[in-house]
């Protein structure tokens, strides 16, 4: 069973050993951006933050291993300085007819962004 300084975990992505490795150049394109902000506790003023962003993802290489999975870091270049990194929470599509439209749900790690 994994485990975390003795503390058993709910899977093996929550071990605190992590490796980075780069897996290609791609092409994201944010999509659902018009969805409802909530409001205040006093309801005079809505929030305007989101905790989740969708994504279109989409890799330039051909090859299996750079498909996005799961926990994986998307690195998001909006300047030639700005780089913002999302990490992918969960795999969602659009459809139920085959071959699925897969939309990528990612949380902002603010913690990994690159100035």
């Amino acid at each position: 069973m994994p485990t975390m300084g003795g503390m058993g975990v709910l899977s093996f992505d929550d071990e605190e050993d992590v490796a980075w490795a780069f897996v290609g150049n791609g092409y994201a394109l944010q999509v659902d951006g018009f969805s409802p902000s909530q409001m205040t506790d006093r309801q005079d003023a809505n929030n305007g933050f989101q905790d989740e962003f969708r994504f279109l993802l989409e890799p330039e290489s051909e090859a299996p291993e750079a498909m996005p999975q799961k926990h994986d870091v998307v690195m998001v270049l909006i300047t030639t300085v700005v780089r913002l990194a999302f990490e992918i929470v969960a795999i969602e599509t659009t459809s139920n007819i085959p071959p699925y439209t897969q939309r990528y749900v990612c949380n902002r790690r603010a913690d990994l962004n690159l100035p």
